[in-house]
């Protein structure tokens, strides 16, 4: 997680347990929605979230389910990457094999490859605040 969206999400805290109050954090949000770079999309991706959380308000959406998405998006988030049994990739067959070129008409060795590698799987998890 980015410096940038670990700021952003403790701002929001902050502001979500009353330790900063609606104007101070609208001016703090609204300063850094014209400072943020396409050079982080993760934290262009939770700013432009914020934004639309607090847009649902205006239309009309239940404070108790807005103050909830907030609540959501303020809570940090960790990714977990696990091995597991290996797989095969590549072609399992006759090593070296014969195959026709067209090219050169003739029979030419082509070597298949056989990789065994672990199987990734990644994890999101989210802590509890």
């Amino acid at each position: 997680m980015s410096t940038l969206v670990k700021e952003i999400k403790t701002r929001l805290s902050q502001y979500l347990v009353g330790e900063s109050n609606a104007g101070e954090f609208q001016i703090w949000f609204a300063s850094l929605l014209c400072d943020l770079s396409p050079a982080e999309p993760d934290a262009l991706a939770l700013a432009h979230a914020i934004e639309w959380a607090f847009a649902d308000a205006e239309r009309g959406l239940a404070a108790a389910k807005v103050r909830n998405n907030l609540s959501q998006l303020a809570r940090p988030t960790s990714a977990a990457v696990v091995f597991g049994p290996p797989m095969v990739v590549g072609d399992v067959g006759v090593l070296p094999k014969q195959e026709w070129s067209e090219a050169s008409n003739n029979r030419q060795a082509v070597t298949s490859g056989l990789v065994l590698m672990g199987r990734l799987q990644i994890l999101h998890e989210t802590a509890s605040a």
